[in-house]
């Protein structure tokens, strides 16, 4: 079976009592109108770096994988979508759409995208789910870490 396929199934299967499903695409997201996480097995370091120190800040305990705190941050947006006001919503897009075009490093860009109402809501969101479900959560990578290591392997070979 192809990796992703593999890695695909997993996690839909995990997501199905969510209405939510999962593949592979060039980076970490949530689509709204699909009800749909995109994940990727290659970020930018600094991206990840910038984000699991805002994991550790929201909860310094958690230890996870960046994988597992990235899908958790992004099924969080779906768990959390409807609990954001319109405001902060707004405030959100509109913050996302400039971004990049002011002075900013990358380290602040990611520090400030990463505190945006809703960001922060999913990441919230996430880290406390992996809290409370630790045997599910743990269940989940034991499945998930082979795969991933797989196509590390046959990425470095």
């Amino acid at each position: 079976m192809n990796i992703f396929k593999q890695i695909n199934a997993i996690l839909n299967k995990f997501l199905e009592p969510f209405e939510c499903e999962a593949y592979k695409d060039e980076d970490f997201a949530y689509y709204y109108t699909s009800n749909c996480i995109t994940y990727t097995l290659v970020c930018s370091e600094i991206d990840n770096r910038c984000f699991m120190e805002k994991i550790h800040k929201i909860a310094p305990n958690l230890n996870c994988d960046i994988f597992l705190a990235s899908f958790f941050h992004e099924l969080g947006h779906h768990m959390t979508i409807e609990e954001i006001d319109d405001e902060d919503l707004e405030y959100s897009k509109i913050m996302k759409k400039y971004i990049n075009e002011w002075d900013f490093t990358r380290e602040e860009a990611n520090r400030f995208y990463m505190d945006l109402p809703d960001e922060d809501a999913a990441t919230r969101w996430g880290c406390q789910y992996m809290i409370e479900h630790q045997e599910e959560v743990a269940k989940l990578w034991s499945e998930l870490k082979p795969a991933i290591m797989h196509f590390y392997i046959e990425a470095a070979a």
